[in-house]
């Protein structure tokens, strides 16, 4: 499989934002924290009738300076996303990967470091075999998840 690694963080979400904008038809993605910038992005993808669907871990409390950065136009694009099913959540306790994908390509896979935690670097690529084999990823952390019945932005934040 040819695939491309990255060792920078900056680069990765760069791969992630590019992808979101090219994508036509769905965009996955396996995450434990959704990057700011995407926001917009899958608002736009949505507009365009691209389908969402994410993988979230099962506590995830975003800070109200995240939330706050989210606009209301977005809040508002996302939701009517999700109430009609273009837009699709599932949690999960534990997973151990890091992955954007779309039709045409995988953005970023990464995997934990020794510590358990991402440092969001990782491979990409747009290798017929080697996005198949992440859409399996996908489908298999898919399946094990849990629905997931509201945002994770429109939830109260919640101090631990």
């Amino acid at each position: 499989m040819s695939c491309m690694f990255s060792n920078d963080a900056l680069v990765s979400v760069s791969n992630i934002e590019t992808m979101i904008r090219e994508a036509d038809e769905f965009i996955e993605t396996i995450a434990d924290q959704f990057l700011l910038s995407a926001y917009p992005l899958v608002s736009e993808a949505v507009k365009r009738g691209v389908h969402i669907k994410t993988i979230d871990p099962v506590v995830y409390r975003p800070s109200l300076q995240v939330k706050g950065e989210v606009s209301e136009e977005d809040k508002k694009t996302l939701s009517q996303a999700a109430e009609d099913g273009r837009l699709i959540s599932r949690k999960i306790e534990q997973f151990d990967v890091f992955l954007w994908i779309s039709e045409k390509e995988f953005a970023i896979l990464s995997f934990p470091t020794f510590n358990g935690k991402f440092d969001y670097l990782g491979f990409t690529s747009k290798n017929d075999r080697a996005l198949k084999w992440c859409k399996d990823l996908f489908s298999y952390y898919w399946e094990s998840a849990e629905p997931k019945h509201e945002l994770t932005f429109a939830r109260p934040y919640e101090a631990e």
